[in-house]
């Protein structure tokens, strides 16, 4: 099987996984996309690299795979207290995000500063394969993070940033009286 196939499979995986838990395919559609972008940066950049230092090209799909469910991992922290947070039709997505950022930010940046530090000694080793994706994946979670605290925020204000002010006009709107 390519690695394209399992690229593809594990995102619409990933993708069915998150509507069933997030019951929104937009809500879904926020930590698949913060992953993928995550993945294509640190792709785009390990081609840079690998003109000035020689990496093996199988590590690639194997940095992907890890990289995108690791993205996934690290959106689903945050998402899902945003999500909760935001049953509260007062409360608006940046203070869902800052709510998140309080309760289990420092938990994303922590394992992933933990996971970069302890798969970076890996680039110690004698195995160029072992090396190369212990370079590869320390910078895959440090981006990935970056990812989850920077991207999906802005990507949940684009998409959800305009839902109190609907609900306020709604408000309004119900308690003006009817000239019926």
């Amino acid at each position: 099987m390519s690695a394209r196939v399992l690229i593809a499979a594990s995102l619409l995986a990933a993708l069915v996984i998150l509507v069933f838990l997030f019951r929104s395919l937009l809500a879904a559609g926020l930590p698949v996309l913060t992953a993928v972008f995550a993945v294509g940066s640190t792709l785009g950049v390990i081609t840079v690299v690998s003109h000035f230092v020689d990496i093996a090209s199988y590590t690639s799909p194997l940095m992907m795979l890890v990289g995108f469910g690791v993205g996934v991992d690290y959106g689903i922290y945050l998402f899902e207290q945003i999500q909760h947070a935001m049953h509260d039709p007062k409360v608006t997505f940046a203070q869902a995000f800052e709510r998140a950022m309080r309760e289990r930010g420092s938990a994303a940046v922590f394992t992933a500063i933990t996971m970069a530090v302890a798969v970076g000694t890996w680039t110690l080793s004698a195995l160029k394969y072992q090396a190369d994706m212990g370079l590869l994946l320390s910078f895959m979670f440090l981006v990935n993070m970056l990812g989850a605290i920077c991207l999906l925020p802005a990507l949940g204000t684009f998409f959800f940033g305009r839902r109190p002010a609907l609900h306020d006009a709604a408000l309004d709107h119900a308690s003006k009286p009817s000239s019926v």
